[in-house]
């Protein structure tokens, strides 16, 4: 564990891609750590990153249509020149978003949104980038199905003791 955190920290200098250095670091884990490997990834909760890897899909497909830029512009139009109407209205869009669809891929997607917004007008970046971290955290932690710890954690309840939490 202590080598994959050290392996994110340097990727960049040492010219490795994240991708790599996470798997690297569950293929160590799995041969040199105790235990059999079989019943390690038998105990992974494929449903839960079958459920991250299909919202992934759905964000690059969204992004390949252009469908972010027209929502950039439509942003841009909406605050009316006010930094405060656009940064709240993206405040509490992230936020509510991020409640219902989990906060990562929330994120994900306002990302090259709020970098176009931030490439036509540079002064309004680090307001814009800011409320993205506080609305989607807040909005994350928020409902069960917001944040990925919530989910994962969901389903460990309800594998391992049979309680199933709702929204009531």
């Amino acid at each position: 564990l202590g080598a994959t955190v050290i392996g994110f920290a340097t990727a960049q200098m040492i010219g490795v891609g994240l991708d790599f250095i996470a798997m690297a670091g569950g293929m160590a884990a799995l041969l040199f750590c105790a235990g059999d490997p079989e019943k390690a990834i038998k105990k992974v909760k494929w449903t839960v990153i079958l459920f991250f890897v299909g919202l992934f899909v759905i964000i690059g497909c969204v992004k390949s249509t252009g469908l972010l830029e027209v929502t950039a512009d439509s942003l841009i139009s909406l605050g009316g020149g006010s930094t405060v109407i656009l940064v709240s209205v993206i405040g509490v869009f992230v936020m509510l978003s991020s409640g219902f669809v989990d906060n990562i891929p929330v994120t994900a997607t306002m990302l090259p949104i709020l970098d176009q917004i931030a490439k036509e007008s540079p002064a309004l970046a680090a307001p814009l980038f800011w409320v993205l971290v506080g609305a989607s955290n807040l909005g994350g932690n928020g409902t069960p199905i917001g944040s990925v710890s919530a989910v994962v954690a969901l389903h460990a309840l309800e594998t391992d003791r049979g309680e199933k939490v709702g929204w009531g």
